[in-house]
């Protein structure tokens, strides 16, 4: 009796293609890996695997753009948010706290020309004269001229003067910059006397109470 032998015959199979690096992806793609079939790999659809894509960086600080708070290079440490300024060999003395530009601290960011809010806490003494008429002067820098006072009334040498400041009367400077906004105590009739633009004493002062960016 011929026995019949059967003849096993074997099947080859293409290996499936495992997922490979394309490298960068396209500009504008999102931060993930990107897969040409979500969540699988076909063996006729390998998988592409895009690595971060570059972001925007217009002032060089190593910050995207899309989440970068002061858009005009490194930014700088913030100046405190109070300050003492005496005048009169400490005779006239204003305290200030609270101090915030734009509602952001003491760093804001602000359009050219734009209207910057500048807010603080004020209290002041002045036993230099019965009914003393003082100011606080503020001012840009480097532009260097006096922008105004944010502060002009008498200050009793009784019982002084205290009260909060919130306002919009100063604008940012036009041209693109980083500027830090100064303060001094002024001792004129008013805030004009002297003309618009001039510091009590005839010099910027020192003392500084914010920055601001403008890109």
């Amino acid at each position: 009796m011929a026995l019949s032998v059967a003849t096993l015959t074997s099947c080859t199979f293409a290996p499936s293609q495992s997922a490979t690096s394309t490298g960068d992806a396209p500009a504008g793609t999102h931060d993930a890996a990107f897969l040409d079939a979500p969540g699988h790999v076909f063996m006729d659809a390998p998988a592409k695997v895009f690595m971060d894509a570059p972001c925007a960086d217009d002032d060089g600080d190593g910050v995207c753009n899309a989440v970068d708070d002061w858009p005009c290079g490194a930014k700088p440490t913030a100046t405190a948010n109070h300050v003492e300024l005496t005048a009169n060999s400490g005779h006239t003395d204003f305290k200030l706290t609270n101090i915030a530009l734009g509602g952001a601290g003491t760093l804001a960011v602000a359009a050219p020309g734009a209207s910057v809010r500048i807010k603080l806490d004020y209290n002041a003494t002045d036993t230099a004269c019965a009914d003393c008429v003082d100011q606080l002067e503020i001012g840009w820098d480097p532009i260097g001229r006096r922008a105004g006072c944010i502060f002009d009334d008498d200050v009793p040498a009784q019982g002084g003067r205290e009260g909060s400041i919130d306002t919009t009367a100063f604008a940012a400077p036009t041209a693109p910059g980083v500027y830090t906004l100064h303060i001094n105590i002024g001792q004129n009739f008013s805030c004009t006397y002297q003309g618009a633009n001039n510091w009590w004493g005839g010099t910027e002062p020192a003392t500084i109470i914010g920055k601001i960016c403008v890109p």
